[in-house]
């Protein structure tokens, strides 16, 4: 009498099951893998929870009466990148975990614990006969090509992280990461193929600085 199967799988179905555990992931695994690699997901979730305390790396403020004027708010920016799929043509803030060295990255490259941040925005036109804003009161447009716009819908969080140069499963060192609006769940972080596309061409160690309009 043929015993029955435990838990109704048939004895080669359960040797094809273990084969393919068994087996190595694949390139489509590997891949995703490289693009969402979990073991950064933890930094990248605490810099989403606590870079607003970094500030702007253009927030312009002085101490008194070297500087006797308010202080401007931090310039909203156009990117300069031409990839829509990532933060290209969205407005956006820029924070840096070091601000001092992220100003001074001609003369230096970035050590490792730097993190730089982009708040981003997706950019509205504003109407030649509508008001225009006042750059004070409400700071969040922009100039381009001679046009007025203004910060609509909030975009993702995107995140660079400097670790040391020889760490596995970085590009360089760095690694990359978006995010949620909130900051709460990680989109893709590590090798992010979109982002390394541009940003192995920075001039500066992965890094372009604040681009001049």
């Amino acid at each position: 009498m043929r015993a029955e199967p435990r838990n109704n799988v048939e004895p080669d179905d359960r040797t094809a099951s273990a084969n393919k555990v068994a087996k190595p992931d694949s390139v489509d695994e590997r891949a995703d893998k490289e693009e969402n690699n979990p073991k950064f997901h933890a930094d990248l979730l605490k810099l989403a929870a606590e870079y607003r305390k970094f500030g702007r790396v253009d927030d312009d403020v002085h101490w008194a009466p070297t500087f006797c004027r308010a202080p401007f708010h931090a310039k909203l920016r156009f990117s300069k990148s031409d990839a829509e799929a990532t933060h290209g043509q969205k407005l956006y803030y820029l924070y840096a975990k070091d601000r001092s060295a992220y100003l001074g990255i001609s003369e230096a490259k970035a050590k490792p614990g730097q993190a730089i941040i982009k708040e981003s925005w997706h950019a509205e036109p504003i109407a030649a006969d509508a008001p225009k804003p006042h750059p004070l009161k409400d700071p969040r447009t922009a100039k381009k090509d001679g046009k007025l716009y203004g910060a609509g819908k909030q975009g993702p969080l995107f995140i660079m992280v400097r670790t040391d140069a020889d760490s596995p499963e970085t590009d360089e060192g760095w690694v990359y990461g978006t995010l949620s609006t909130d900051g709460k769940t990680v989109t893709s972080a590590g090798r992010v193929a979109s982002c390394m596309a541009c940003h192995q061409d920075a001039p500066h160690g992965r890094l372009f600085g604040l681009q001049a309009d």
